[in-house]
């Protein structure tokens, strides 16, 4: 009777340190989550900077490109005539 309490005792110890060991995995786990989600976070943010600073530049190219155009057409007519 004492062995089977010894054994089971044993056993249930084994799947002790397991199910601990588990939890510290799935622990590890998180925390590594939790720093994707930081460094995601975190390119997110430049990533929306980026896109506000290429936006006002290719708006400024835009207004730029249209005065050149209007530039040379001013030109043109004045060689032309």
């Amino acid at each position: 009777m004492q062995k089977k309490q010894k054994n089971e005792s044993s056993k249930r110890d084994q799947f002790t340190v397991v199910l601990e060991g588990i939890r510290g995995d799935i622990r590890v786990f998180g925390e590594g989550v939790e720093n994707l989600q930081s460094a995601f976070q975190m390119l997110s943010i430049k990533f929306d900077g980026l896109e506000e600073r290429l936006t006002s530049q290719i708006l400024s190219m835009k207004v730029e490109i249209s005065q050149t155009k209007k530039e040379l057409s001013r030109v043109s007519r004045k060689l032309l005539h």
